[in-house]
């Protein structure tokens, strides 16, 4: 038994009518009971209290306290007596290992005979980060078991830096690592009565984590069991579940997420998000993150789902599903159909890469979705962003410079416009130097392709026609490059020339195969430039010196081909889809840095960056598209003559003002003309405002949107944007979230090639998503 040590205001020692001897402990009390290696320190603070003795020690009990005295503290200071020497020890004091118990003097033989202690008023029980209070608790130090009435248990989770308050009528810890909690309310809410919460008959804390010498947490580790559990906000239950387990890693109780939005198509919309294993009461396996989706649309109809990543040594992938009753309709413009034709609507992805022996990889896709305009309407994000929905076997080996992949697809939506290659082998080579001062880049193909377009598209003046299915085509394709670098002082040059030849053995525009050739010449280069302004110095911009960096490039190119891209099938961008035109293009890119913070905390930022640039094409279609220069693969370029340009300038860490613009040469029009103000106001809220004109479709927008977080673990988010021209409220909605935790985003990046956001990320996505939407809704 490790030894107890406490203390008292007033001690009074009294013989039971069965004989046994007890203390009873008044004028405020206090225990103290050293960890073990792997357990902290139990610390109990009290009104009052009765201890027992160890068994057999009721002699020893009488003799040093003398019978019946009574010992009272000291008047003239108030404080409780101590047993033994030394003082109290304070709450962060209060680890000691066992050795240390002694430390309390003459009286740590009789204090290490308590066997228990039942306490009452205002008790607190503390180990480590976690504590109980209660209005009355029976503590057994033999067994390290207690019974706590009206009590509420807190727990740290460190890692996500939440509490978990468990209110129970009745609470036992069945050892120094679990707990067992009787009509309990589980919430990360302090608050007697929480917004929302999880009720249950019973819950069962096991803490399992890894703790040093001190008793600190070095690894969260732990589980918990809830029966009969109800998810209540605003204390009414909205929903049941018989039981559910989980760990400590991933949340403290079954809900994930919660969002809370109007708008004038769905109406009012509740999603939730809840941890899959959890709800069926089985160990979440490792490497695998699972949610269940459940979401009802007042102006729609209720919702299911399941969406799950997992990750191993060798492969990770991600499972998507969803389905909805739906009795509404799609908000995707007029000129579509906006009723769906069925009320059951959903989808599914899988998507799945595994690493194999000798450098192979392989990826895995299977999608499915009820109809054209599913994905549009309740995937926005993946639908304008993410990558193509199809089912798909990709096989790649990369080594040094060269790579061989296998590309194998099939269309299994009959209203999606796709190629399906059957299959198509590519060999690539990328950089070699074997030829030096030459630099050489490989490329062929061959496989079978077919087209299989979707007949419902609007406005394709590209292809002039020959959008039909078409049978299974064999394709062969070589494109040759070679470089020759120049460095120059001050400049660096590259000529480059570029051989292409492929051959389709059937084509719509004519009887039999059709051969192209083409070549390409040109010359791409730029530099660097840089000048230290150190006299330059401002204390109302934040400006401590300035360092300009300036780096100006080009590129001009020919190109010739035997024939035109619309006399065939567009199975390819890029290969299909290339024309014989000749263009230039030049630019400036610059930033203007300089250093900000305290002088040990400097550090360099880049105060301002502006980059202009301008393309001019010849022997060209136009195009609807803005024009853009691809100086890697000038044959890729979009042949529209155009002047763009981007600003950033970070007036501090917290504000940035963005501007960007592209003005069309043809007609002199500004197809893009936006300007936005982002700012961050840590640690709670950032919002961002702006104004975007959209000539091509005549839309002129301002909006803009906040998120405000309320607490570690709540927010809220408001997004608006109004059409000036047609004058009329695009959007306007309110979000409350429930922060989501433990997500394998990485699985999701990697599989869909998405980098990080940046710093201005809140301004770009508010922005790019107004854009989506309003030319959605004018197509």
């Amino acid at each position: 038994l490790r030894p107890v040590m406490y203390g008292a205001g007033a001690l009074d020692s009294v013989q039971t009518p069965e004989g046994a001897v007890v203390q009873i402990a008044t004028g405020g009390v206090y225990f103290f009971q050293g960890g073990l290696p792997d357990s902290p320190g139990l610390e109990i603070h009290a009104d009052s209290a009765v201890i027992f003795p160890a068994r057999g020690a009721t002699e020893t009990l009488l003799d040093t306290l003398g019978g019946e005295e009574r010992r009272e503290a000291p008047e003239e200071t108030g404080e409780p007596e101590i047993q033994g020497e030394a003082a109290i020890p304070t709450q962060q004091e209060a680890q000691p290992s066992p050795a240390a118990a002694g430390g309390f003097g003459r009286q740590a033989g009789l204090q290490a005979s308590i066997r228990a202690v039942y306490l009452e008023g205002d008790v607190v029980l503390s180990l480590g980060d976690r504590f109980v209070r209660a209005t009355r608790l029976y503590y057994d130090f033999e067994l390290s078991r207690a019974l706590i009435l009206d009590a509420v248990f807190r727990a740290e989770i460190p890692e996500r830096g939440i509490p978990l308050y468990v209110r129970a009528d009745e609470i036992r810890q069945l050892s120094e690592r679990e707990f067992s909690a009787r009509h309990a309310r589980v919430s990360t809410s302090e608050f007697y009565t929480p917004h929302y919460y999880v009720g249950a008959d019973t819950v069962r804390i096991r803490d399992r984590s890894v703790r040093d010498e001190s008793g600190g947490i070095e690894e969260v580790a732990g589980s918990y069991e809830v029966r009969n559990a109800t998810l209540n906000v605003e204390g009414l239950p909205v929903a049941w579940w018989p039981y559910a387990t989980g760990d400590f890693e991933t949340s403290e109780t079954l809900i994930r997420r919660v969002r809370t939005a109007y708008s004038d198509d769905r109406g009012v919309s509740v999603e939730t998000a809840w941890y899959l294993f959890n709800m069926l009461g089985i160990p979440t396996p490792p490497g695998v993150d699972a949610t269940f989706l459940l979401d009802y649309f007042e102006e729609r109809g209720p919702a299911v789902g399941i969406d799950a990543d997992y990750k191993g040594e060798d492969h990770f992938g991600l499972w998507r599903s969803y389905y909805i009753y739906d009795r509404g309709e799609d908000n995707l413009g007029p000129l579509r159909d906006n009723t769906p034709d069925d009320l059951n609507r959903g989808r599914f992805l899988w998507r799945h890469r595994h690493y194999l022996p000798n450098d192979w990889e392989a990826t895995f896709e299977l999608s499915y979705s009820s109809d054209p305009g599913f994905l549009e309407e309740y995937e926005k994000s993946e639908w304008f962003e993410g990558k193509e929905q199809e089912t798909v076997l990709y096989l790649k080996r990369a080594r040094d410079t060269e790579a061989i992949t296998l590309l194998a697809n099939w269309r299994w939506l009959d209203f999606v416009t796709q190629t399906e290659h059957l299959p198509d082998l590519t060999y690539r080579r990328i950089g070699d130097t074997w030829l030096d001062p030459l630099v050489l880049y490989h490329e062929s193909r061959i496989g079978g392709v077919r087209y299989r377009p979707d007949d419902r598209r609007f406005f394709d003046t590209k292809l002039l026609g020959n959008d039909k299915q078409t049978d299974t085509t064999m394709r062969m394709g070589l494109r040759e490059e070679a470089e020759l670098p120049v460095k120059i002082p001050g400049l660096n040059i590259v000529p480059f020339i570029t051989g292409r030849g492929d051959y389709w053995d059937g084509q719509p525009s004519g009887a039999g195969g059709l051969w192209r050739g083409m070549g390409v010449y040109g010359v791409r280069g730029g530099a660097y430039l840089s000048r230290i302004f150190s006299e330059v110095r401002s204390e109302l911009f934040d400006i401590d010196g300035i360092r300009h960096v300036v780096h100006p490039h080009f590129v001009a190119w020919w190109a010739g081909s035997n024939t035109r891209s619309t006399r065939i099938t567009p199975y390819d961008e890029g290969i299909e889809t290339v024309d014989d035109f000749y263009g230039a293009m030049a630019g400036v890119q610059q930033v203007w840095q300089t250093k900000r913070g305290g002088a040990e905390r400097q550090r360099t930022v880049d105060l301002l960056t502006f980059n202009l640039e301008t393309g001019y094409f010849g022997d060209a279609q136009d195009e609807m598209s803005n024009g853009y220069a691809n100086t890697i693969r000038p044959e890729d370029s979009r042949t529209r003559n155009y002047l763009a340009g981007d600003l950033i300038y970070r007036m501090s860490d917290t504000t940035s003002l963005l501007y960007d613009f592209n003005l069309d040469l043809n007609d002199w029009n500004f197809d893009r003309h936006d300007v936005s103000l982002a700012v961050e106001r840590l640690p709670r809220l950032a919002y961002v405002f702006g104004w975007r004109n959209a000539a091509d479709i005549n839309l002129n927008l301002v909006g803009g949107g906040y998120n405000y977080r309320l607490s570690e673990k709540h927010i809220t988010a408001f997004r608006i944007w109004y059409d000036l021209d047609h004058g009329e409220l695009g959007e306007m909605s309110l979000t409350e979230l429930i922060i989501e935790t433990g997500i394998h985003d990485a699985i999701a990046r990697k599989l869909n090639d998405r980098g990080k956001l940046s710093r201005n990320a809140i301004a770009e996505g508010i922005i790019n998503n107004i854009r989506k939407t309003i030319i959605r809704d004018q197509l």
